[in-house]
């Protein structure tokens, strides 16, 4: 399954007219697809960019207390980690990638 690619609608459309076509059906082919483009109004994407980390284990000694950290945030996790595959706090998918 291949993963899905977006787009800036205003970088795309920004894009589109600065493209100079000597042609003119191409010229008011170009302008027809900014037209629509800018004029839609389908639900935007709710898209963020992932990030990576994994859980670093680590221990109060003092009240013999073990722990896990997220890597990215630094937030802590008290349940065993093996339960979580992203951190609750930033979201960061725990594959050891990126850290």
């Amino acid at each position: 399954m291949s993963k899905s690619k977006y787009v800036n609608r205003d970088e795309l459309v920004r894009y589109l007219w600065g493209i100079e076509f000597a042609n003119p059906i191409a010229h008011n082919a170009r302008n027809d697809v900014c037209d629509v483009i800018e004029q839609y109004e389908g639900a935007d994407a709710d898209v963020r960019e992932n990030v990576h980390g994994e859980w670093v284990d680590a221990e109060d000694s003092e009240l013999n207390y073990y722990y896990s950290v997220c890597s990215h945030c630094g937030s802590c996790l008290q349940i065993e980690k093996k339960y979580r595959n992203f951190c609750p706090n930033c979201g960061a998918i725990m594959d050891g990638g990126d850290v």
